[in-house]
């Protein structure tokens, strides 16, 4: 698997240029320098979703903020970047692909919900919209059936900008564990293989952990955003490769071909997530490789009040080899909940 880079997020919002089409209403910007740049959308989204501003821009996706006229509340919606796919050699292909990453998030969204996840966002509404930006060559039913998924608008910001801004000498470590545990458990929900309607069996890695795909809100409870870059195996064939970020992800999503990942390596992503939390230090200003092998966490970084528990499970979280490290992230969710509970009952 080749990582990818993490989202861009929109230094400046682009400005939006109205025009009309077969009598709708239709906004479009440029989301980059270059040819086939221009990204299309309804101004009024199936007739309910006023379409605002973008927010940030994935490698392809595009997030919007928008106005819900029927709750009178505001909205995200993730939209498949028709820049992005308008240039892949085989479009259809591209197109039916791209659709089915935004269907699985919705349906792994609405699963983690409906097992008690409450730090996830709850998918709004799947609607469908006509895309008029698409070339002339394109199925007609696809031109009419372009996808959106809408999601709560969230508040607050990345933990990946509180880090950098506030602790660039790292989090108390007790806030670190606490604000963690739930999205761990959440991640080792993920983990747990499940059985679809259709008799199929699911696996999924979530495999991209790191402060960006982590939201602040005024709770101070994390949000857990951003499931596009999921592996998806479904029974044992990997349909979805997903995608990771240099830095925060473990050796094996860096060696060679696209592999089957195990629930060990999001547990490489915690703790690399967990590492930047308690020393501030981006594992992306590592050097990368060393002598042809991924360069290992420096543990001396850590603040020297760590407990030894922490450093015990960090240490076996950022272990090279899978085999090393806790099979899965419910392991860690549970060594996590211990030292929380040794911690209160320390003098």
């Amino acid at each position: 698997m080749r990582p990818i880079h993490p989202p861009r997020v929109a230094a400046e919002r682009p400005r939006w240029e109205s025009y009309t089409n077969d009598g709708r209403l239709f906004l479009r910007t440029a989301l980059h320098d270059g040819p086939g740049a221009t990204f299309s959308i309804a101004k009024s989204l199936v007739g309910r979703y006023d379409v605002e501003e973008v927010v940030s821009c994935g490698e392809a996706t595009a997030l919007l903020r928008a106005h819900d006229t029927r709750t009178n509340r505001p909205v995200a919606i993730k939209a498949l970047r028709n820049d992005v796919v308008n240039s892949a050699p085989d479009l259809t292909a591209a197109l039916r692909h791209a659709r089915h990453v935004l269907q699985t998030e919705r349906r792994l969204l609405v699963r983690l919900r409906n097992a008690g996840s409450v730090v996830v966002p709850a998918p709004v509404d799947y609607v469908y919209d006509r895309n008029p930006s698409l070339p002339t060559t394109v199925d007609p039913f696809l031109a009419t059936t372009e996808p959106y998924l809408v999601l709560p608008f969230l508040t607050g910001e990345p933990l990946e900008t509180v880090l950098a801004r506030d602790f660039p000498s790292g989090m108390d470590e007790t806030y670190v564990l606490r604000a963690l545990l739930p999205v761990v458990r959440t991640i080792a929900e993920l983990n747990r293989p499940w059985r679809h309607q259709s008799g199929r069996t699911w696996h999924c890695v979530y495999q991209d952990l790191k402060p960006a795909n982590l939201m602040t809100g005024p709770s101070g409870l994390l949000m857990l955003i951003d499931f596009g870059g999921c592996q998806v195996v479904v029974d044992g064939v990997a349909v979805l490769e997903g995608s990771c970020t240099p830095g925060y992800a473990p050796p094996e999503c860096d060696e060679g071909p696209a592999r089957v990942l195990l629930g060990c390596a999001d547990v490489y992503t915690i703790g690399s997530t967990l590492h930047h939390m308690l020393t501030g230090i981006d594992p992306r200003a590592r050097s990368s490789r060393r002598r042809g092998k991924a360069e290992p966490f420096d543990l001396r970084a850590l603040p020297p009040q760590t407990s030894p528990g922490l450093r015990t499970l960090l240490a076996r979280c950022l272990a090279s080899r899978p085999s090393e490290r806790p099979a899965d992230a419910g392991r860690v969710a549970d060594a996590i909940a211990e030292l929380l509970a040794e911690n209160r009952e320390s003098p």
